[in-house]
């Protein structure tokens, strides 16, 4: 999803980290997530089964592989996103393991010169659910042993818990609306809750509609938003709040809303299509009348050129005949002024001398 609209993506890392990235201009390239690393790097944290794959151990070390959420490339930087529901005490050095895999990866495949740069992702972390600790910044400080140069590495955090809908629309941070639903997947079901989430879905259906309409996002990223809006709803409120009818009738609308999308969509790219094609046509035909019609002129102009110089001509022989060769035999005159004997006697005869 956050790759359906590059525009989106390059407006989210604007708004969190202060860039000015142009999201017409700048180029968007995305890079691989997958780096093996000790196994040191994600103990202790309870979803890392899914996130990781045990390899061949090696001296006593295990090494696994992880998989980053997100690492893109904006022109010549690269930044690393990862989404959690609830950052364990380890993320911070998950995310670092993340960015000295990139890094080590990036090294090989680069070649090593005289000098070694180690450049490393700039880290954003999206925390759905409260954590009362998590700071706005969690700073990564990196020392060789033995001198006193410190580098600080600083991971931005984005607490979704603190953001409503209009928050995100108005921040430039809307590929994050559907995410806003996650955090109700804990209710009890209680009354007010269920009013709460129905209430919420409608606002974040709402935004994504008004987003499209006032073109701010492309079709393509408003469906892929609405889609997975609905799985969220219907996930949580088959689980929390045991098919709560308002709130299916919310999907169901927004259901309705997309399919009508899609197809003012697909009504809207037909006719794009048909009107590109009949101006492709209509240039293709005037071209191909307007060579036509060179191509005619030019030859009927060359046609009447070559008549008209053969008329001057022929009366040019005719005046030269009479004047300067009266009383000459026929052969003679086609001698000296290179004519066939036909050509002088029909000459002769138009101007009315007898051919001898």
């Amino acid at each position: 999803m956050f790759t359906a609209d590059k525009r989106a993506l390059i407006k989210l890392i604007n708004s969190t980290l202060g860039k000015n990235y142009d999201p017409e201009t700048t180029s968007f390239t995305e890079l691989k997530t997958e780096f093996i690393v000790p196994s040191d790097y994600i103990e202790d944290e309870e979803n890392d089964s899914k996130d990781a794959e045990s390899s061949d151990s090696s001296n006593n070390i295990e090494f696994v592989r992880i998989i980053a959420d997100m690492i893109i490339k904006l022109n010549n930087d690269v930044y690393h996103i990862e989404i959690e529901t609830n950052a364990g005490q380890t993320i911070a050095i998950r995310i670092i393991g993340y960015s000295l895999g990139y890094a080590y990866n990036a090294l090989r495949n680069r070649g090593v010169n005289n000098k070694i740069l180690i450049e490393l992702p700039a880290p954003i972390l999206i925390q759905i659910d409260p954590h009362n600790h998590l700071p706005e910044r969690i700073p990564i400080e990196v020392r060789a042993s033995g001198s006193d140069d410190m580098l600080t590495y600083d991971i931005k955090v984005i607490k979704l818990w603190e953001y409503e809908v209009e928050d995100l629309v108005a921040q430039d941070k809307y590929l994050l609306l559907p995410f806003i639903l996650l955090r109700h997947r804990k209710s009890t079901g209680a009354p007010e809750e269920t009013k709460a989430f129905a209430s919420e879905l409608r606002k974040i259906a709402r935004a994504i509609s008004d987003l499209y309409q006032s073109n701010r996002i492309s079709s393509y990223l408003a469906i892929n938003l609405m889609n997975i809006t609905e799985k969220f709803a219907e996930y949580i409120n088959t689980g929390q709040y045991s098919d709560d009818s308002e709130t299916k009738k919310e999907i169901e609308t927004m259901e309705t809303t997309r399919f009508l999308m899609a197809q003012e969509i697909e009504a809207i790219s037909v006719a794009r299509g048909r009107a590109e094609g009949e101006a492709r046509g209509r240039a293709e035909g005037e071209a191909r009348c307007r060579a036509e019609g060179e191509a005619s002129g030019r030859a009927e102009g060359e046609a009447r050129g070559e008549s008209r110089g053969e008329a001057r001509g022929k009366n040019e022989v005719k005046q030269i005949i009479k004047q300067h060769f009266q009383g000459v035999s026929s052969r003679e005159i086609a001698d000296n002024l290179d004519l066939s004997v036909t050509e002088v006697v029909s000459t002769l005869i138009e101007v009315g001398l007898n051919p001898n």
